[in-house]
């Protein structure tokens, strides 16, 4: 009994672990497909009608939409490694948002509260840094590409962080929503399910006013474009997604958030490796503060439980 209650507990991790390792994958497969002219909207439309049609049928046997354009935008005018750098900071975002909303506890006169606070700071201090000094490159790969990427898109460091803010920023109210929605309704399958299927009604409008135009944009060959609607749409907006709203109906937001600098190393060594994206001072130095910054979070929250009375009863009636 001992060792499977082990094995219970070893769950979370896991699960998170997964998440970092497949998100990691996602940054440079997408990445990759937005270098070979893949438009985001169109991208944002068969990435929801994929994962509606891998997931609703899954809710059978069981019994939003703006934000993801705005990131594919941003993350098509800067390297893979930066939009995963900037999400490091979205847990102390989350973790900010979810005390002022109630669901975390902070007594400033605790140390763990302290270190909260202290690494919610750090982290957010490395992913400004991010933004705002890129520095010298320590690293520049064999395989470096031109900066222009596809019809007027290049690496812009203006517009491009800005996208992946607001994006970022709406992934947040995204987490803290979902953490109390699923303490009053606790069903992940059905709620990941409705988003991808209303996400796919809502980026028809987007996608046809911007692609209309294009018919090329719409064409679905055996390439990486292909690859990253089928990847996206099963993996991301489907795997990923339900384990996220399973681990946050466990353990709660903060904690899903706090591991997401683990696929940060993956990302922009792979994107080195694959991509021939340049590894420069900066990112090293924020990619540091934001990953000390998380740690010390999240050795803070693991000494204080979250502020969910509701929960507990609600797991025995089921």
């Amino acid at each position: 009994m001992r060792s499977f209650a082990g094995l219970q507990a070893l769950i979370p991790w896991a699960g998170v672990i997964l998440v970092q390792v497949l998100s990691a994958a996602n940054s440079l497969i997408t990445k990759a497909a937005l270098n070979k002219g893949m438009q985001f909207s169109v991208f944002a439309l068969y990435r929801n009608i994929i994962a509606s049609a891998f997931l609703i049928p899954l809710l059978y046997f069981k019994r939003p939409v703006i934000d993801q354009n705005i990131l594919y935008a941003g993350s098509k005018m800067t390297p893979a490694s930066f939009s995963t750098c900037l999400s490091g900071v979205t847990p102390s975002l989350i973790f900010l948002l979810a005390w002022s909303l109630g669901m975390e506890q902070v007594n400033f006169k605790e140390r763990r509260s302290q270190a909260k606070l202290l690494g919610t700071v750090i982290a957010a201090g490395g992913a400004i840094l991010i933004c705002l000094y890129n520095g010298p490159a320590i690293a520049v790969s064999s395989k470096s590409q031109s900066s222009t990427i596809h019809e007027g898109f290049t690496e812009n460091w203006i517009e491009g962080p800005v996208f992946v803010i607001i994006a970022n920023v709406s992934y947040v109210v995204y987490c803290v929503t979902l953490g109390n929605v699923l303490v009053e309704y606790p069903s992940p399958l059905a709620i990941i399910s409705l988003i991808s299927f209303l996400g796919a009604i809502m980026n028809v409008g987007v996608a046809l006013g911007l692609e209309l135009k294009h018919p090329a944009s719409w064409m679905i060959g055996w390439n990486v474009i292909f690859l990253a609607y089928v990847y996206t749409g099963v993996v991301v907006s489907g795997i990923i997604a339900y384990i996220i709203s399973a681990l946050t109906q466990m353990k709660g937001p903060v904690f899903v958030a706090a591991f997401s600098p683990t696929s940060m190393v993956l990302v922009m060594v792979i994107g080195f490796i694959a991509l021939g994206e340049s590894i420069h001072v900066g990112s090293l130095i924020g990619t540091f503060f934001i990953v000390a910054g998380l740690f010390t979070l999240l050795w803070g929250k693991s000494g204080t439980q979250p502020s969910r009375p509701e929960e507990e009863p609600r797991h025995e009636e089921q």
